[in-house]
């Protein structure tokens, strides 16, 4: 599935491509994504997600997490049920980092 991605009238080829790359070595993407965006990825993919990582969610999502952090756990979380299992392990080590790292959170 392609984020939501909010263009004027058309979605050019270019934004399209970029939201294509989320697989392995997860592309630069340029949006910014809210808390509900990244709740909302989180419903989609948490019965593929590990039950540590369940448990955890709503811990990082009340601690007003930076917008850098946001952006980031979306994309770990987009297309987690499509990727191998190496590339979940990594997902699962990343997604983990960012949900105990209190240190990342608006002043």
């Amino acid at each position: 599935m392609l984020c939501q991605v909010r263009l004027n009238a058309k979605k050019t080829k270019n934004a399209k491509q970029l939201h294509k790359k989320g697989g392995k070595g997860i592309g630069k993407c340029n949006l910014d994504h809210s808390a509900e965006d990244v709740q909302q990825k989180f419903n989609s993919q948490s019965q593929w997600l590990p039950e540590d990582i369940r448990s955890l969610f709503h811990e990082f999502l009340v601690r007003n997490p930076s917008q850098t952090t946001l952006n980031e756990m979306f994309h770990l979380l987009k297309k987690y049920d499509l990727v191998d299992e190496q590339e979940r392990k990594e997902r699962d080590r990343k997604i983990k980092w960012l949900i105990l790292n209190k240190e990342d959170t608006k002043a």
